[in-house]
């Protein structure tokens, strides 16, 4: 009887001894699933481009006073599930239309690494590319979050660095504060010129100035659907 007992306390241990490993297994990587990880855009940083269809803003040049109208066209987000990599990352668009060049435009966001950000994978980029028209065959202008002075992208097509973070801006008598102003020493879509490009949460780019070509296109009246 007590043989028996034994045989069956030891086969309790046994048990109990292999399940505690194959946990232990479990949580130290058995299974790359359960280690990824998910990376999704910051809503602080949605607020300054992810605008819903019916947005749109109307710019004025200061030198000529043409008119320039951009509207958002569709938006879409996803969740890109990388098989080389254990990440999950999310990827926000808009597309949208800018009649004064007959362009319509797709901005997207994304993780930023590599040679864009020394600080892996804790910064996101937003780019702006031409879809379909435009006379440079496309390119980017972009950003990157978080959005603070110094903050620097040096790659072929372009050079972008963040001036300052405290801009202000006048929007129908208003005086807005916190404007993001950004340097672009080569900026394609504007055929290589320099600009500076200002952003202001929850209204987007409120003002672009081409230094080469001396023109401020500034925005005069807008409507946003966030």
């Amino acid at each position: 009887m007590k043989k028996n007992l034994y045989k069956i306390l030891a086969s309790v241990v046994l048990l109990a001894a292999m399940l505690t490993i194959s946990s232990c297994k479990k949580e130290s990587g058995g299974n790359p699933e359960s280690n990824r990880s998910t990376y999704k855009i910051p809503q602080d940083f949605k607020d300054y481009f992810y605008f819903a269809p019916g947005s749109y803003w109307i710019y004025q040049n200061q030198r000529t006073q043409e008119l320039d109208s951009v509207y958002v066209v569709d938006r879409s987000s996803r969740m890109v599930h990388y098989t080389n990599e254990p990440i999950d990352e999310e990827l926000c668009f808009v597309h949208y239309y800018d009649e004064h060049y007959g362009v319509l435009f797709e901005t997207y966001t994304h993780i930023s690494w590599g040679a864009v950000d020394t600080l892996a994978r804790s910064r996101y980029a937003l780019a702006i590319a031409a879809k379909s028209g435009f006379p440079t065959g496309g390119g980017y202008y972009t950003c990157l979050y978080p959005l603070l002075k110094g903050n620097k992208v040096y790659q072929t097509y372009y050079t972008l660095d963040v001036i300052n973070t405290n801009d202000t801006f006048k929007i129908d008598s208003f005086i807005t504060y916190n404007v993001i102003k950004l340097y672009s020493k080569r900026n394609i879509l504007f055929n290589n010129h320099e600009m500076n490009v200002y952003y202001l949460k929850d209204f987007g780019i409120v003002r672009k100035t081409d230094l080469t070509k001396n023109d401020d296109w500034v925005l005069i009246r807008c409507n946003i659907i966030k």
